[in-house]
């Protein structure tokens, strides 16, 4: 929040170029590629890679390498919980993030990238106050279900465990 706010703070000094709006332009084109296919990886990063090309068209390339670091973290909690329609919100609020940009609107853009990480922000917390070993139990009950069908015994009861 702090590196973004402050990035779109500054840019109302400078304003934002049309070869920066056509590059931001061009990523919002791949990540609704992205949330139309299947590939959730694909999709999840280019939600998250949105913010790290924002700050390269703003013109700060080091601030971009540490966006990249932190943008990394959310990208991979974004994998595995955000639904196809979350990941819907996220792009239709990139758009009117560079619509305002393209307007040359800085304060509207700097406010919707306000409220855009608060969503973000609100999804993650969702998700830390769910149960944060279900995953892995998820997991570990497939594993369970095999060893049960191929007669290991992994499933059964207490004291009856392959040895």
């Amino acid at each position: 929040r702090v590196i973004e706010l402050g990035l779109l703070r500054q840019a109302r000094v400078r304003p934002v170029s049309g070869e920066a709006i056509r590059q931001l332009r061009e990523h919002i084109a791949r990540e609704e590629a992205a949330i139309a296919g299947a590939d959730v990886g694909a999709r999840s990063y280019l939600l998250g890679d949105f913010h790290v090309c924002l700050c390269e068209c703003l013109g700060n390339s080091l601030l971009s390498e540490t966006l990249r670091d932190l943008t990394a973290r959310t990208t991979l909690t974004a994998m595995l919980h955000q639904s196809s329609e979350q990941a819907e919100d996220s792009c239709s609020e990139h758009v009117l993030i560079v619509e305002a940009l393209e307007r040359g609107d800085l304060e509207q853009a700097e406010h919707l990238m306000q409220v855009h990480l608060q969503h973000v922000e609100s999804g993650l917390n969702q998700v830390r106050s769910s149960d944060p070993l279900e995953p892995l139990r998820q997991a570990l009950a497939s594993v369970s279900r095999q060893g049960a069908a191929a007669g290991t015994g992994v499933a059964g009861p207490p004291g009856k465990r392959p040895q």
